[in-house]
């Protein structure tokens, strides 16, 4: 979904007001899951242009709408500046693929686990996301 989709709820009528604007809304949760995850993918074009893609064990994540007991982070080996929404990879708690792209290496060098256990505590995080920083 482009921020211009009619899909969610835009916050740009609220801007336009002069008020702080909100996350969209959306009625259905699979249009939900593809606005986060075109997101989550804009937001490592935007580390990287900032630098932050050194190397290929860094990455950022963000608990799935649909499910939140999985969350979205990129694929080992894919260069951010080039991440799009369909490369991301969907995992679970237990560091297992579930759903995703071509690409579904993981890397799991103890993140998994430290990720995974943040996403189930921290439950009032809604959307956000988790971003960690290279090896």
């Amino acid at each position: 979904m482009s921020p211009h989709s009619t899909k969610g709820s835009s916050g740009m009528n609220a801007a336009a007001k002069g008020e702080f604007p909100k996350p969209p809304s959306f009625k259905d949760p699979l249009d939900e899951r593809q606005y986060v995850k075109e997101r989550l993918a804009l937001a490592f074009r935007i580390f990287a242009k900032l630098g932050f893609d050194e190397g290929v064990a860094g990455h950022i994540t963000v608990r799935d709408p649909v499910d939140p007991t999985t969350f979205w982070v990129n694929p080992f080996g894919v260069a951010w500046p080039l991440l799009k929404a369909s490369d991301l990879i969907r995992v679970d708690h237990d560091g297992q693929i579930v759903d995703g792209g071509a690409v579904r290496l993981l890397n799991v060098a103890g993140k998994v686990h430290l990720l995974s256990t943040i996403h189930a505590t921290l439950t009032w995080l809604g959307r956000a996301g988790i971003a960690s920083g290279t090896d």
